[in-house]
């Protein structure tokens, strides 16, 4: 464990984490895999800065969930986006989506709950030192990203927790 400036202690985001995971590439989530109705994708345009963003959905059939179900995601957990403005965002996933799967460029991060709350780790993941730290490992010429592994990289302060 390190401490920052303010000798609050910190450790990675991988380190605070019982999963960090990014969604499914290629060939195996593609656009005319969507349908209209099923299970819940949950792509970059439904991730807003500490609010998850329901109004563009996408749906993959049960038959191919289940080829994807190491992407599952559930309500309370949450998903972080590293790719489009601002580079580096974080929601958690509301009750209403019952389950869903994440998209590439979408993390899947659930914390571990010795450590860190959802609510705590989502404020933290869209708070500017948190930008600063993921736009300094940012690449790409003209669409700036963030690979999963340098996101597992980043720190996070961690609260003083309470029983």
């Amino acid at each position: 464990m390190f401490f920052n400036e303010k000798n609050y202690p910190t450790c990675t985001m991988r380190e605070a984490s019982l999963l960090i995971s990014d969604g499914p590439f290629g060939s195996n989530l593609k656009s005319e895999h969507y349908v209209s109705e099923g299970v819940r994708v949950i792509r970059l345009q439904n991730i807003g800065e500490g609010e998850f963003l329901d109004e563009d959905k996408a749906f993959i059939s049960a038959e191919h969930f289940n080829e994807l179900k190491k992407y599952t995601c559930r309500p309370g957990e949450i998903v972080i986006g590293t790719l489009g403005t601002p580079n580096f965002r974080a929601a958690i996933i509301p009750d209403y989506v019952p389950i869903s799967i994440n998209k590439s460029d979408c993390v899947h991060y659930i914390p571990n709950p010795d450590l860190l709350d959802s609510i705590f780790a989502c404020a933290m993941f869209n708070s500017h030192s948190m930008l600063l730290q993921a736009e300094n490992v940012a690449h790409g010429e003209t669409r700036k990203r963030i690979a999963m592994g340098q996101v597992a990289q980043l720190r996070i302060i961690l609260p003083q927790m309470r029983d």
